[in-house]
């Protein structure tokens, strides 16, 4: 329970910092002094979660895949005979791959058959031949049993190498009747054919598995954070799967390794620039408590869970959003002509796991209030967030997945026959709400 106290804190104090590096967001400066100031505000619900919003949350992008990849290598000295499935199939344990050609081997296993008999006839004949010597010698002169002896030796000599050879055949004839017998190869794990290399060679030249299976029994999330956000993340910290078509079906997970080892770079072109600079991604992966719902090559978002889904009665405000002076705590609150309002508030319990505090008095969940900042001031306008759910716009801040394309681009083409049902990949949400030319991660979004 400590531990995850302490993962949960460290998760918070991250998710502040991120908050406070983010403030360019929420207030737009139009000029030197703090009357050319607007403020953005978001309403109550969305920041407590009761809304369309989840809440100021670093979130992700995250592709569904297996948690198992097998690679089935042919016998290069072997020839395919059949080939029974083809990419995107769908596969059982136990399902028939492909088989090899066994007319050679046949023959192969019939010469070394017949081999074993000459083996076996002349051993028989060597022991005949020493048995026979050996009852001469003893009638022959004293001179003529040194010859004797040599013959004996040399005919001894030639049955020892006999009876290795014949160990050696009974080796091979083993291993070509299991080779006959395994002539079908077959599926160890229900998955989906991903790739089929004829050459073994992949485009760049380099040696490939002649058949990939994607394995569907258990599924993972593998996600992408930028190098200025990976240090937010940990082994063993939770996190919530949230769908991209229907944000209220999510699931649940733990953070199993961030891969500090693996890189990528993308291009991000900046809205409001021409030059393309690139960012650097690594790769992070989530074991998930249940995969049901889930789709193989599904794209979802990841959120650090921080307890933005738990529900309380009531308001619950985060902390940050408070300005505590001695005794009393205030809220920049959006009055209903779109001015700002320094508003006290009465503060009941306090959640010291999530450092929330409950608002008893001075605050609805209608309300839209502002991030405290220094630059806010009394009756400075506000401008809301409306009609986006709460999330900034990506298609301003030029946000790009990396775990872009298709269940084909990224696995393979999907036959009809074996077609795997993906769910339809919506286009981001956009507003015009905001005007903002703060830089912004291709790959980490900060949502309201």
């Amino acid at each position: 329970m400590g531990k995850m106290k302490k993962l949960k804190m460290t998760i918070i104090s991250g998710l502040i910092i991120v908050i406070v590096l983010a403030m360019g967001f929420f207030i737009l400066s139009r000029g030197s002094s703090n009357d050319e100031l607007t403020a953005y505000v978001d309403s109550v619900s969305m920041i407590t979660g009761l809304g369309s919003g989840s809440g100021l949350v670093n979130r992700y992008s995250g592709i569904v895949e297996p948690q198992e990849t097998i690679q089935i290598n042919r016998n290069e000295e072997r020839k395919i005979k059949e080939l029974y499935v083809k990419v995107g199939d769908k596969v059982e344990e136990g399902t028939e791959l492909f088989a090899y050609d066994t007319d050679e081997m046949s023959l192969k296993l019939s010469q070394a058959e017949l081999e074993l008999e000459r083996l076996t006839a002349s051993i028989t004949s060597l022991k005949e031949q020493i048995k026979l010597l050996n009852s001469q010698k003893d009638s022959v002169s004293a001179d003529e049993k040194l010859e004797y002896t040599s013959q004996i030796l040399n005919a001894e000599s030639e049955l020892k190498r006999a009876e290795y050879d014949v160990k050696s055949k009974q080796v091979e004839i083993d291993q070509l009747k299991l080779s006959l017998e395994n002539s079908v190869v077959k599926s160890s794990v229900a998955g989906v054919v991903k790739s089929i290399s004829e050459t073994g060679m992949d485009m760049y030249g380099q040696s490939e598995a002649y058949m990939t299976l994607l394995s569907t029994k258990d599924y993972r999330v593998k996600g992408k954070v930028s190098e200025q956000s990976v240090w937010l993340l940990q082994t063993e910290q939770p996190v919530i799967i949230r769908s991209r078509v229907d944000e209220t079906q999510t699931w649940n997970g733990i953070i199993t390794s961030v891969d500090l080892e693996s890189t990528e770079s993308s291009n991000n072109n900046n809205y409001y620039e021409q030059n393309t600079e690139s960012a650097t991604t690594y790769p992070f992966y989530i074991e998930l408590q249940s995969a049901v719902g889930l789709i193989l090559g599904q794209h979802v978002y990841i959120e650090l869970d921080y307890g933005q889904d738990e529900v309380k009665d009531g308001v619950w405000l985060y902390d940050y959003y408070l300005v505590h002076e001695g005794d009393q705590a205030y809220v920049w609150v959006a009055t209903e002509d779109n001015k700002l309002e320094k508003r006290e508030v009465q503060l009941g319990d306090f959640d010291e796991e999530w450092m929330r505090y409950e608002i008893i008095d001075g605050l609805t969940l209608d309300d839209y209030i502002a991030f405290p900042d220094e630059r806010l001031s009394e009756g400075m306008p506000c401008e809301r967030f409306e009609g986006s759910g709460g999330y900034l716009p990506m298609d301003e801040l030029e946000v790009e997945e990396n775990l872009e394309g298709t269940f084909e681009e990224n696995f393979g083409e999907v036959t009809e026959e074996g077609r795997v049902e993906l769910e339809e990949i919506i286009d981001e949400p956009s507003s015009d709400s905001i005007h903002d030319d703060s830089d912004q991660s291709s790959e980490d979004v900060i949502v309201q």
